[in-house]
């Protein structure tokens, strides 16, 4: 009989189910979503999110989203239903936007108290604007970095101003695949840098400058 992912007992049950039941061995499972629509709630789990600074939505792809900035970022417990493992699978999914040419931490695993990222998304200003995936905490290693406008790159142009851009990344055992807008870009592979698999919260925003963020989703199995 199937189980029915409704109701005030599904979260509960979820919970006490071993992992095979969670739908592991088919693909990665839904294990937090954060909607963002006027609260930090997990809306398939128990991983509230927890806002440091005070907390600001805005109008975001869906309802509302979180509006980061200066002082304002978010949170999210360490807990293993969220973290990665290193020859696993991890699936992060979220919305963005920006309204301004400046560097800003959109999503990361936090490395230290300095607020260094391990891994994670960041927009990039040096000339065009760009959106980066990258790893270790001072982004030596760049996986991707989208730039804004022409230069050559075949993804050039696809991250602009006041639009919101879907992003999809699965990490598999060493290799990154991401998706933007729904369109699988080329994969790329650093066996030499593996992801972090630390206890270190996740952090949404952080860096100071204003970026919009809705309907964050991590998978794993």
């Amino acid at each position: 009989m199937p189980i029915i992912a409704a109701g005030p007992h599904y979260k509960a049950l979820r919970q006490l189910l071993p992992k095979c039941f969670k739908g592991a061995a088919t693909g990665p499972v839904l294990s937090g979503w954060w909607k963002a629509d006027d609260n930090t709630d997990d809306v398939i789990g128990f991983h509230n999110a927890v806002w440091v600074g005070s907390p600001v939505y805005d109008t975001g792809y869906a309802g509302k989203c979180f509006k980061t900035g200066s002082e304002k970022y978010l949170t999210i417990p360490y807990h293993a239903d969220l973290n990665a493992t290193v020859s696993g699978q991890l699936v992060v999914e979220f919305y963005f936007k920006k309204t301004a040419l400046s560097s800003d931490v959109i999503f990361g695993k936090n490395y230290d108290e300095s607020g260094a990222y391990s891994w994670g998304f960041s927009s990039y200003y040096d000339g065009p604007l760009s959106l980066c995936l990258q790893l270790n905490p001072a982004g030596e290693y760049q996986v991707y970095d989208l730039p804004s406008v022409d230069s050559g790159d075949p993804y050039a142009g696809w991250f602009v101003l006041d639009s919101w851009v879907k992003v999809k990344t699965t990490y598999n055992d060493s290799r990154w695949n991401l998706c933007i807008n729904d369109v699988l870009l080329t994969p790329r592979a650093y066996n030499d840098t593996l992801i972090d698999v630390s206890q270190n919260d996740y952090w949404i925003g952080g860096s100071g400058n204003i970026a919009f963020i809705d309907n964050l989703k991590i998978s794993k199995c």
